[in-house]
């Protein structure tokens, strides 16, 4: 009695999929390509209905030439069955990849038969799944290093042109010595489709040295561009400055732009605080008061040295009458 609980109590924690493996008389593998219609066929003849479960929950009942009985809501729009009670899966995705159970029931005991299917859903490869990347080496002798990738799940193989298959490491080919006549395919396969590019290794050297001749095409104006700006921004700058002049006239003006653009002010005039506060004109105010720190004729008479009067001089200054009074 013991032995036997405690084998009991090992069933029930067993996984699903040895519980699956145990129950199942055959176990079939069906490759399903995502978001098209997927097949789980019968190959079994005298089957009266079958019972489909998928994670111990029972979806559909199928019977030979009859409609499918959907007993899951989940599936309920997404299943069918063909007239030998196949299961058709619509738009299977990757939450479907599952294990099913088919538990077929026939005329008599003995065609009685249960079947599990492995459903293992993958992409449907196009072209564009295929990368390829690649580094190149050497000026004169081009020596290329070509990588293929593609999707997780696929294989990727090299096929030379004359079909002989290169396995390499890391799915990349080390091509030493490149001439125009080499060609190479890079094949991408799943268990549902397969795709290929053809790689010619001389156009992917050629296609190194075209980009550094571009590259050097743009740099090489931006720069000439972003140099003459520089300068361009500089000599604006410079001509912004505050700069002063000397007229003909004496008065200090600003840069000759700006004696165009606005009126020169009055240099015998003061500026005032504000200009709503102006005085009240008189009579005397119409007069301009005088120029400060101009030099004038008289300002530089006034102001220029004097000469020591000599002893002759002195004697020459002496008035005619004094002369008279002292003979």
């Amino acid at each position: 009695m013991l032995v036997l609980c405690s084998w009991s109590f090992l069933i029930l924690f067993l996984p699903k999929s040895v519980l699956c493996d145990l129950s199942c008389k055959a176990t079939k593998s069906v490759a399903a390509t995502e978001g098209e219609e997927t097949i789980l066929q019968v190959n079994r003849t005298g089957i009266t209905e079958i019972s489909w479960t998928l994670k111990g929950q029972h979806i559909a009942t199928t019977k030979p030439n009859e409609p499918i009985e959907w007993k899951n809501r989940q599936f309920k729009t997404r299943l069918g069955s063909k007239p030998d009670a196949s299961l058709i899966i619509n738009k299977i995705t990757r939450e479907d990849q599952e294990t099913y159970m088919a538990d077929m029931r026939g005329l008599e005991e003995e065609d009685d038969f249960t079947q599990c299917y492995n459903v293992t859903v993958y992409k449907r490869l196009k072209y564009e799944d295929i990368e390829i990347y690649f580094t190149r080496a050497g000026e004169t002798i081009c020596n290329i290093n070509v990588t293929c990738t593609g999707n997780e799940g696929s294989n990727v193989t090299w096929i030379y042109i004359s079909n002989d298959t290169i396995e390499e490491p890391n799915h990349t080919l080390y091509i030493y010595h490149v001439t125009p006549d080499h060609s190479y395919n890079c094949s991408l396969k799943n268990p549902v489709s397969k795709v290929f590019r053809t790689i010619n290794p001389w156009t992917l050297c050629n296609e190194g040295k075209q980009y550094k001749m571009v590259l050097l095409a743009i740099l090489l104006p931006a720069a000439i561009v972003i140099f003459c700006l520089l300068i361009f921004f500089r000599l604006k700058k410079k001509l912004k400055t505050f700069r002063f002049r000397d007229r003909p006239d004496g008065f200090p003006v600003n840069d000759t732009s700006e004696l165009t653009m606005g009126p020169v002010e009055n240099p015998y005039c003061e500026i005032l605080d504000h200009p709503i506060k102006q005085e009240k004109k008189t009579a005397h105010s119409r007069v301009a008061p005088m120029k400060k720190d101009v030099k004038t004729v008289y300002f530089i008479l006034d102001k220029s040295p004097k000469a020591v009067p000599t002893e002759k001089s002195k004697q020459q200054n002496v008035s005619i009458y004094e002369v008279i009074k002292s003979h």
